[in-house]
């Protein structure tokens, strides 16, 4: 009996329900990071406390050690949505801009290697955080690169490989 073999990009039924029975669903599911989670857990205590969204925050490390997860975790702890995009991706400042009218008081905007972000656009999102007369709604932007991070935020954590987590 010859062997069937499936190759193709597109998830299969089946393989979206393990998919999302692998991933962690609250921030204490997630396994490493225990020091990011722990300051993590305390921001995200501190803003719900506060009722008011998490201050910005940046995510650097090499490739692979759940920068995009924990992002997502944080705005399913926080219940907010967040929008997902990469530095590359963006190349106009209207992009940018859409996605920012999109978002609603304390969403999370989620910029994956944002060091590859044009610097046109890197400027606009300077002005639209601190413009007051603007008609976007108080959000956060969550951002992650695996390039040694550059910019200031209030929130910076930093994700180890390393074996204690």
């Amino acid at each position: 009996m010859a062997r069937a073999e499936i190759t193709t990009p597109d998830a299969l039924p089946d393989e979206r329900l393990t998919d999302a029975a692998l991933r962690p669903s609250r921030l204490d599911e997630f396994v490493g990071q225990s020091k990011v989670k722990e300051s993590l857990q305390i921001a995200i205590d501190a803003a719900k406390h506060r009722q008011e969204p998490l201050d910005h925050a940046l995510f650097f490390g090499p490739p692979g050690l759940g920068k995009t997860t924990l992002a997502l975790l944080m705005a399913k702890e926080l219940g907010v949505d967040i929008r997902t995009t990469s530095g590359p991706v963006l190349e106009r400042p209207g992009d940018l801009v859409g996605m920012l009218t999109g978002l609603k008081r304390g969403d999370i905007l989620f910029i994956a290697e944002v060091h590859r972000l044009r610097p046109a656009l890197e400027e606009s999102t300077g002005c639209a955080r601190r413009s007051k007369n603007s008609c976007i709604p108080r959000w956060r932007s969550i951002t992650s690169t695996s390039a040694s991070p550059t910019v200031r935020t209030p929130r910076r954590f930093q994700c180890s490989s390393s074996a204690s987590r």
